[in-house]
């Protein structure tokens, strides 16, 4: 895949799922009105709970698929990778089915775990969905196979919708209608089925979409650039990866071989996408039972409403460019790698951390200074806003935890992130038990937060002995000073706004302004800071892909008039 088709696909992948988040944060504005901290807690419940089995039943297809079809029709033998196609979608549909029922059957016992067993129903009305995701997850590694983002992005975006929509729709009709809390966070759960569909008709439409193209038409598509999705793993020797990680020509018909191959692949990159949801399922699970003795039942669930509720959502929106960058940078690593390109591998290691800092860390401290506004903006008032700003930061580390561990695959070490997830996890349980009784929900986060940064230590250590890479260098010391001055500042202005502009009298228009204020001009003064400190001079302007490069042209005439470019 060229740079210029490596961009694009990451920037489709990283807006569907921007659009998605927020999506996902604005339903909870409504949400949480209606159902509270409590009501919320038993829908994050159930919701944490479909994510870790969603999980778990499809991360991994996606990449593996990938790499299967696209070197099939590169090679000219897309009966091949149709043949990889089929066999996947008949375990998508064992999966699928055997999910479903799983969660089902288990769901009053997940909510007696989690000491609310409000969240049995909610639990339940989520189990029809994944009967429809893992084929929705082949369909779209198969796409990102054939180099169709656009499926993927859309099918996100579409899924989004529909579940938003629903969901708000049916909560407040169940409340209007008399059922109580219950059945409406059962309704709200339930909007996720109605979003699996919506994402199945997309990708049904772009499949037939794809059937109606001349023959000649898919070939070039698929072969642009079939070689860069490889993704190696376990027990594949590296002079095999086209031929073995795949399936052998006279063995492509046979499901049984095929499905080898794809689990071979899966596998690591399935236990690794679990590490972040299984952490937010400790947390869903484990908070209350660990708080209700200090606190009481009712102040014990109303503050893992905080967590998973408002926390854990709004973490989510500073990792949404690392995850994009972590699915495409793997590949690229993974082919240079393969050709024994070592200055490509360790030059792409160096640009893929560069960049998770560059975004990573100042989305951070724009939704850390902004937090008390930005809690009372999306949920009405400004309870658990220091667990919000706790959580949020330990996004810092949760980033590069991420990235390292794509790169660690994509050099053909995949058995090191899963074993640092491993240590990580253990961490996170010993923490949250020992610090939890100590100071409360507190505890729960900084075990999460020590999880994160353990897993990432020593991801980055292992890298650190297989190849050589330099994030900054000497421009280390400036970009430190960057964050510092803009986290600095964007505090100071964070807690002016929140307490002295409240022009309208009326809480939610003033959070919304009092947002807008801190977290724009916090945002707005990075660039500047970074310019400033010499974080990024003139001569990065080389690397920019053409688009802000021909932005960076046009301004920097009047940055050097400002003396704000070296």
């Amino acid at each position: 895949m060229s740079g210029k088709m490596l961009l694009r696909g990451t920037l489709i992948l990283a807006g569907a799922a921007l659009v998605a988040r927020v999506l996902g944060v604005v339903q909870r504005i409504p949400l949480q009105r209606l159902l509270d901290d409590a009501g919320m807690s038993t829908y994050v419940t159930s919701y944490n709970v479909y994510m870790w089995l969603l999980v778990l039943a499809t991360a991994g297809f996606p990449s593996a698929i990938a790499k299967l079809v696209s070197e099939k029709y590169a090679l000219g033998r897309p009966e091949e990778g149709e043949a990889i196609r089929r066999a996947a979608n008949r375990y998508a549909l064992v999966a699928g089915v055997g999910a479903a029922a799983l969660v089902f059957a288990l769901a009053p016992a997940l909510a007696a775990v989690n000491k609310d067993p409000n969240a049995t129903l909610a639990i339940r009305a989520l189990a029809p969905a994944l009967i429809l995701f893992p084929w929705i997850a082949v369909e779209r590694g198969y796409f990102q196979g054939r180099q169709r983002m656009g499926a993927n992005g859309l099918s996100q975006i579409w899924e989004q919708i529909l579940r938003v929509v629903t969901s708000i729709v049916l909560a407040y009709f169940l409340l209007e209608l008399g059922y109580g809390i219950v059945w409406a966070s059962a309704g709200a759960s339930f909007g996720g089925v109605l979003g699996a569909v919506a994402a199945a008709a997309v990708m049904l439409y772009y499949g037939a979409k794809l059937r109606r193209e001349p023959a000649p038409a898919r070939a070039a598509a698929a072969g642009d650039g079939g070689a860069v999705v490889a993704v190696s793993a376990p027990g594949v020797p590296e002079a095999g990866l086209t031929a073995d990680s795949a399936v052998a020509s006279a063995d492509a018909s046979s499901f049984r071989s095929i499905f080898r191959a794809i689990l071979k692949l899966s596998i690591p990159v399935s236990i690794t996408a679990l590490a972040v949801p299984t952490i937010y399922l400790i947390d869903s699970l484990a908070t209350k039972p660990l708080l209700i003795a200090e606190y009481g039942d009712a102040l014990a669930q109303e503050m893992q409403g905080w967590l998973t509720s408002r926390a854990q959502s709004l973490a989510g929106i500073p990792v949404i460019f690392a995850i994009a960058l972590s699915q495409s940078i793997m590949p690229i690593i993974s082919a240079a790698f393969v050709r024994r390109d070592t200055p490509e591998v360790e030059r792409q290691t160096s640009l893929a951390l560069r960049m998770t800092y560059l975004s990573g860390v100042p989305a951070v401290v724009v939704m850390a200074t902004s937090a008390f506004p930005l809690n009372t903006f999306l949920f009405k008032d400004a309870e658990g806003s220091w667990v919000i700003v706790a959580m949020v930061c330990s996004v810092l580390f949760q980033v590069l935890m991420m990235i390292s561990g794509s790169i660690l695959l994509g050099i053909g070490r995949p058995e090191l992130p899963m074993k640092h997830i491993a240590v990580g996890i253990v961490v996170k349980l010993a923490l949250s038990l020992a610090l939890a009784p100590l100071i409360g929900i507190y505890g729960v986060v900084a075990g999460t937060a020590l999880c994160f940064a353990v897993t990432m230590a020593l991801n980055l250590r292992s890298l650190r002995k297989l190849i050589r890479y330099e994030a900054f260098g000497r421009r280390a010391a400036p970009f430190a000073a960057t964050v510092a001055l803009q986290a600095s500042i964007g505090a100071a202005v964070g807690w002016a706004v929140y307490t002295y502009v409240h022009p309208f009298g009326v809480t939610f228009w003033d959070a919304m302004l009092q947002t807008l204020l801190a977290a724009g001009t916090t945002a707005a003064l990075y660039p500047v800071l970074l310019l400033r400190t010499g974080a990024f001079v003139a001569a990065d302007a080389e690397g920019l892909p053409p688009k802000a490069r021909k932005l960076w042209d046009r301004a920097a005439p009047a940055l050097r008039k400002l003396r704000l470019v070296r």
